[in-house]
């Protein structure tokens, strides 16, 4: 027995986002990619630039769930005040385990307290999980470690060996190298005073020379292994050589100064040249730190970060600085320690991720919306509106931060998620278009080679050799215009891009279901159940995207809710990346019976020719074969009557079996069954008006692939109504035989 799915589920995931930035608002940011049971779950922290460690912030935050009547469900995180981009943020579910309700009732299971109960205890042990994970670790056998918290600026230790203490404070090591740096220099002035009396003892004299030389050495490599080098504060602004041992700002308010003037020799007198020349050494955009203490009052310091590459003043050396935080005020000639602290390098990019998104409208739309994109995200300049068909890019550019796509959004969630991967965003669509325009033979535009064309050139630019995703959202004409072969003709069109080297066969495609909201065709849930089908077809490389798990308002009404708007299409993508890395939205299990419910009253008069019910339909694949069950409800009148029928492709196997029941007659069903044929114009005569209940089970393993169908019409043709209701079902599965 098919053992039915928790309604609290979690996935394996580490229940928090991936590292986030503002975009110049309040919020609210989200969905999120997790479900929660309580908002007081979540933790969100910031790091504003500069800050080396992220703060609890959630105090300053309004967390709230998507749906508030929802017991279990995701949520968006709203700001107290607007949250700049250069600000970094992320949140996290970190539940404390608690019991509160019972899971029991007069002794028995309650099994809604008891699922819920079950996944509130996991989602803490997930959660528990991700931080143990993070914790500080010892080897194998060994003894557990303690910390005991230290000053500000002392530096750790192990005592004991599994005890971390504070050790030497920063101070004091400064202080010792000023110390080294005197002893050097007055040995330095030993070594000249036994120099003047050489004549009474020469050979004294040069040994005194060389320990001066020595303890300079000695002074000398410990201000360098501190990265502290020892200066003199000159509070003229001007770019030019402040003079032996001194440095300058560029402004003379320190947290405006974007400059620093340094002599190439120290207060010591020593050529610090060669130092200064490394400070640039890394790779990273902020080559590092420079703080600025002084000798005398550590209170007094201020921090900046290091930036651009350092260049000579001839004499001097010149740093690109941005003000990051500090205290007090710098006096004309104060002795001061300048600390470097340097930037490790920038990693290396990986392998570029490429995407192509094609389709109509919904593709070629970018509404205008401000968005801060992620900064490893590039869209290749082929506009579908504005450029034709034939139009060939060249070049891709950082992406649009002012217009916003479902594929944007999508894109910038793979970007943020691989931030050392460049993501590169290929948009081919064109509005009004049938899915013909991807196949061979089609009239202009040819949709398909506008597609390879770009695609060749844009893999050329960055020197990759395929695609790593395929985004199609195509339905809408074709469902406008009554398409009956849109499965094939969607088969037709992968199997095309399959023929290209920069398409494998395992590339993943993401199809997205059409707008359904959209006013002027019902059937649309007929054809988004055909594309179910072509995902369920191939479950492992396809992935279908349910439009409807957004609310209507993201829909554009000017457009008759065929296109969404820019913060729909926002949150679109943000959905279809949840669906294709976690299965959020998406119908992938093929096994386990799946339902197409007629959802419109069907009234037919005046005609007693079979037709399709426009809702009741799927396509049957070979070599597939299908379990059916159609549970049709309806109304007839006296002098109509009522007839059915089955259509679908050639079959191996078919057998049918079919229960009649009216209100006329509810304790005796008529019951028929046939076998290999479709049954077809099968009579219902009642000879009063009546409701009907009309139950049909069916096996069919098909021959070829092709559109199953249940028919119907009235048995003569007449003025009086006859209905099938809204709420009949059309059952299937997939079965071994």
């Amino acid at each position: 027995m098919q053992m039915a799915a928790t309604p609290y589920p979690l996935p394996r995931e580490t229940r928090e986002s991936a590292i986030l930035v503002g975009n110049g608002t309040v919020g609210p940011y989200g969905p999120s990619l997790y479900k929660i049971f309580d908002t007081a779950d979540v933790k969100v922290f910031a790091k504003l630039l500069g800050a080396t460690v992220y703060s609890d912030v959630t105090a300053n935050c309004t967390i709230a769930k998507v749906n508030p009547a929802s017991a279990y469900d995701f949520f968006t995180v709203t700001f107290n005040a607007a949250v700049l981009a250069s600000t970094s943020w992320y949140h996290q579910a970190r539940r404390t385990a608690e019991r509160s309700v019972a899971v029991t009732k007069a002794g028995t299971i309650t099994a809604a307290e008891l699922e819920k109960e079950l996944s509130k205890q996991a989602s803490a042990e997930s959660e528990l999980r991700r931080d143990v994970d993070r914790a500080v670790r010892v080897n194998a056998g060994a003894n557990p470690v303690t910390i005991i918290a230290g000053a500000d600026g002392e530096l750790v230790m192990f005592d004991g060996g599994n005890v971390v203490t504070s050790g030497e404070n920063v101070e004091t090591i400064l202080g010792s190298t000023a110390s080294a740096a005197a002893s050097a220099a007055a040995a330095g002035a030993s070594a000249g005073e036994a120099a003047a009396s050489a004549g009474a003892a020469a050979g004294s004299a040069g040994a005194a020379s060389a320990s001066a030389t020595a303890a300079a050495n000695s002074a000398l490599a410990a201000a360098n292994a501190t990265q502290a080098l020892p200066y003199t504060f000159s509070t003229t602004v001007a770019d030019a050589d402040p003079g032996n041992g001194a440095f300058r700002l560029n402004n003379a308010s320190i947290a405006l100064a974007t400059a620093a003037y340094i002599d190439n020799q120290d207060s010591d007198a020593v050529s610090q040249t060669g130092f200064l020349n490394t400070v640039d050494d890394s790779t990273n955009t902020v080559r590092g730190t420079l703080t600025i203490r002084s000798k005398s009052n550590p209170a007094i310091k201020h921090v900046f970060n290091i930036l651009g590459s350092v260049v000579d003043g001839i004499g001097y050396r010149k740093l690109a600085l941005s003000y990051l935080s500090g205290s007090g005020v710098f006096t004309n000639g104060m002795a001061c320690w300048l600390i470097f602290t340097r930037s490790g390098d920038n990693a290396a990019f990986g392998a570029p991720i490429v995407i192509l998104s094609s389709g109509q409208s919904n593709v070629a739309l970018h509404p205008a919306l401000a968005w801060v994109p992620a900064p490893n995200l590039y869209l290749w300049n082929h506009d579908g509106l504005v450029d034709a068909a034939t139009h060939v890019g060249t070049a891709f550019a950082p992406m649009d931060p002012t217009t916003m796509g479902y594929d944007y959004a999508y894109a910038n969630e793979i970007a943020k998620a691989n931030p050392l991967s460049k993501v590169y965003l290929l948009k081919i669509g064109q509005g009004s278009l049938a899915i013909a325009q991807w196949m061979v033979g089609a009239a202009a535009p040819d949709m398909y080679a506008c597609c390879k064309n770009n695609v060749q050139a844009a893999l050329a630019v960055i020197g990759a050799t395929k695609i790593d995703e395929f985004l199609f959202w195509e339905v809408e004409t074709d469902a406008y215009n009554g398409s009956t072969t849109l499965f094939a003709d969607y088969e037709t069109v992968i199997a095309r891009f399959r023929t290209e080297t920069w398409f494998p066969a395992s590339t993943p495609i993401v199809i997205m279901a059409g707008s359904p909201y959209v006013g002027f065709s019902p059937s649309i849930r007929y054809y988004n159940d055909i594309l179910r089908h072509v995902v369920n077809y191939e479950p492992n490389r396809r992935i279908y995207v349910d439009t409807a798990a957004l609310p209507q308002a993201n829909f554009d009404a000017a457009s008759d809710y065929i296109h969404m708007t820019a913060s729909g299409y926002q949150l679109l993508g943000i959905v279809a990346y949840g669906a294709v890395r976690q299965g959020i939205g998406a119908w992938r299990v093929t096994n386990p019976p799946q339902t197409i419910i007629k959802k419109i009253n069907g009234p037919r008069s005046n005609t007693a020719v079979l037709a399709s019910d426009e809702e009741l339909k799927l396509i049957l694949k070979t070599p597939k074969v299908y379990k059916i069950k159609l549970d049709i409800r309806g109304t007839l009148t006296a002098a109509e009557d009522f007839k059915w029928g089955l259509i679908g492709p050639a079959v191996y196997v078919l057998q049918t079996f079919t229960r009649l029941h009216t209100t006329e007659a509810p304790t005796a069903p008529v019951f028929s069954a046939t076998n290999n044929a479709y049954p077809t114009n099968q009579a219902v005569l009642v000879g009063t008006a009546c409701q009907f209940r009309l139950l049909i089970e069916v096996l069919v393993w098909p021959s070829a692939d092709g559109l199953f169908a249940f028919q119907w019409s009235q048995n003569t043709g007449g003025a009086g109504s006859t209905i099938v209701f809204f709420g009949s079902t059309l059952e299937f599965a997939e079965v071994t035989v």
